[in-house]
C-alpha cells in the first residue's frame, strides 16, 4: 500500500525546488528518498513552474521545437554578454573563466564556463545558415 507524505513535507519539497535545490539535496535535507522527491516534482510540475516564474518548457531558437528545461539556470547566464564579447575576441573558455574570476568575482567552476561557451557555439552553429549568392543569370544578346 502506498503512503503519501505529510502536506508540510510536500510544501517543503516544492519550496526547495523553487529555490533551485537539487533532488538529492532535498532528499537529504528532508530525509525522503530521492525517487519520492522526483515523483512529487512530476506530480506538481505545473505548480513548480508557475511559482518560480520560469517556463516549464523552453522554445529552442533554431527549430521552433520545445524541450523540457532540465536543472537550474547556469551561473554564467548573468555574464552572458561579457562571455559572448570575449568569445568574439577569440578568447578560450579558460581565458574567459580567468577574466570572470579576476574582474567580476565569478564563483563557479571552470567547467561551468566551458559548458556555457560550448552551448553558445552550438547555438551559433545551429542558427547560422549558409546562403550562397549566385550571380544572376545575364542575358547575352548579340547585336
Amino acid at each position: 500500500m502506498a503512503t503519501s507524505l505529510a502536506q508540510s513535507v510536500v510544501e517543503n519539497i516544492l519550496e526547495l525546488r523553487c529555490a533551485g535545490v537539487s533532488i538529492r539535496e532535498i532528499a537529504r535535507r528532508l530525509g525522503v528518498h530521492r525517487e519520492t522527491v522526483g515523483k512529487y516534482f512530476k506530480r506538481f510540475d505545473s505548480q513548480i513552474s508557475k511559482s518560480d516564474g520560469r517556463p516549464n518548457v523552453v522554445e529552442t531558437s533554431t527549430t521552433g521545437t520545445f524541450k523540457k528545461r532540465t536543472g537550474p539556470r547556469s551561473r554564467c547566464e548573468p555574464f552572458r554578454e561579457l562571455i559572448i564579447e570575449r568569445v568574439n575576441q577569440g578568447l578560450t573558455a579558460q581565458q574567459i573563466f580567468q577574466y570572470l574570476v579576476n574582474q567580476h568575482g565569478f564563483n563557479a567552476r571552470y567547467y561551468s564556463v566551458r559548458r556555457y561557451v560550448a552551448k553558445l557555439f552550438d547555438e551559433k552553429r545551429a542558427s547560422s545558415t549558409v546562403t550562397i549568392d549566385a550571380p544572376s543569370p545575364q542575358t547575352n544578346t548579340i547585336r
